[in-house]
């Protein structure tokens, strides 16, 4: 039986009473949900919200107890609990969020909650990726996750053999896995909150079993039950319609794989500046010819870095510099990426990729994949610095009145960069790492 919303409802003859019927709604002792715990990962300023999991609505109605003017609307499988939390939601959906045809627009809710639902689904990725759709520009996700990299869990599971988990759990998944997911969607996990087991003491009992050089944050993880994680939709940046000058100092055996990765991976407006000490290398000979690429040559006699990037400085027409090293390769989004800190920060004068090794890829493709993982997962993330690595600087043209070039008497690369670096923070400017580009520096 079904009542004028669309719930089912069960029907109950109690033999007690004189042939009536009663229609109720099925009693359930539900875990704690943390409310509190998702709520604050959700933005104040969120007015359209939807949440997934809402079981009797407690969730719903703190997000309405916090501002009334939000459209909160719910999706829950069981039509039990959808009956019990019906007044609670400006609209709810009853079924199942694998295979149900949301008839929103596109963007339309400021934020979407997922509570204790992944662990429930056949392809939570592919509902990742529909459900990411529904999320406005700069709206949030925030999913709250049962952990299983739980010390409890991993304890019982080796000692005793037993593996403990609600029945109707289908995944399993740790902080890396969901982090892992929503970036192979093309989100970046923001803030991380793990929810202590209170059946776990502090510090971890000496007879667990625990692995050798954790972290601080894989202890919080080993004690925590479950997590709630905001992940934002990762927008493409808009190509920077200023000119950008690349300066490569060619150097034997020539800069071949560094002027092919910045053609196939620079759609923005550039010119490339080589200045070359006679390498003889077939790929500048080629682009010499080019629209965009101007090659100057330089005695080899005479050669040195710092006075060779001068040259360059000297005759770039770009509103922005970029030094880069002849053995650097680079990667789709490296520029847009450079430029958007540079912009964004008018107290910085130089920004360079993060400088991290990168172990055990030795191909182009694996390369790639790498540097767009880091991208998704550090998406617009920067962090001030001391000084940058010599691999790949960009700089605003401004440098070039306020600073000067660098000191071609530093016949050293890191020198003359550090150099430079400490001349910019002594002028009373900023140097920045950009922690969503990363440049690989030699072969592979």
């Amino acid at each position: 039986m079904f009542n004028e919303n669309g719930i089912q409802l069960v029907k109950w003859n109690d033999s007690r009473r004189e042939k009536k019927n009663f229609y109720f709604t099925k009693a359930v002792s539900c875990s704690q949900r943390h409310y509190l715990e998702i709520t604050r990962l959700v933005p104040e300023k969120a007015k359209k919200i939807l949440t997934a999991g809402c079981s009797q609505g407690d969730l719903a109605g703190i997000l309405k107890e916090q501002d009334k003017r939000r459209e909160v609307v719910g999706i829950e499988l069981d039509p039990m609990f959808a009956a019990r939390s019906l007044n609670k939601f400006d609209y709810l959906l009853v079924g199942n969020i694998e295979n149900m045809e949301l008839k929103f627009p596109t963007g339309y809710f400021d934020c979407i909650i997922l509570n204790n639902v992944l662990e429930k689904l056949l392809t939570p990725r592919d509902t990742l990726l529909h459900m990411k759709k529904f999320i406005r520009s700069g709206g949030c996700l925030v999913l709250n996750v049962s952990n299983v990299r739980n010390i409890n869990i991993i304890n019982q599971l080796v000692t005793k053999g037993s593996w403990l988990y609600r029945p109707e759990q289908i995944r399993f998944f740790s902080a890396g896995d969901i982090k892992r997911m929503l970036v192979s969607v093309n989100m970046t996990p923001e803030t991380i909150d793990y929810i202590k087991d209170s059946h776990i003491p502090e510090p971890v009992p000496e007879n667990k079993i625990l692995p050798q050089n954790l972290t601080a944050d894989d202890i919080n993880e080993l004690q925590a039950k479950g997590f709630v994680i905001r992940a934002m939709p990762c927008i493409p940046l808009s190509p920077s319609k200023e000119l950008t000058s690349i300066i490569v100092v060619s150097c034997q055996p020539g800069p071949a794989g560094c002027l092919e990765s910045i053609q196939r991976c620079t759609p923005e407006d550039h010119e490339i500046i080589i200045i070359d000490n006679g390498s003889g290398n077939d790929t500048i000979k080629t682009l010499a010819g080019k629209k965009n690429t101007r090659v100057f040559r330089v005695d080899s006699s005479d050669f040195n870095y710092a006075a060779a990037c001068n040259l360059g400085i000297s005759v770039a027409r770009g509103r922005y510099i970029c030094l880069l090293r002849p053995e650097a390769t680079v990667f789709p989004g490296w520029l847009t990426h450079l430029i958007y800190h540079l912009e964004n920060n008018p107290d910085v004068l130089a920004v360079g990729p993060a400088d991290e090794q990168v172990e055990g890829i030795n191909t182009l493709s694996g390369l790639e994949s790498f540097a767009h993982t880091r991208r998704i997962s550090n998406w617009q993330k920067a962090s001030e610095t001391d000084s940058l690595g010599e691999g790949c600087i960009l700089l605003k043209n401004k440098v070039k009145e306020i600073i000067g070039v660098l000191n071609a008497g530093l016949p050293a690369v890191q020198d003359a960069v550090s150099d430079y670096c400490r001349r910019i923070k002594r002028a009373g400017y900023k140097l920045l790492l950009a922690d969503d580009v990363y440049i690989h520096k030699g072969r592979y």
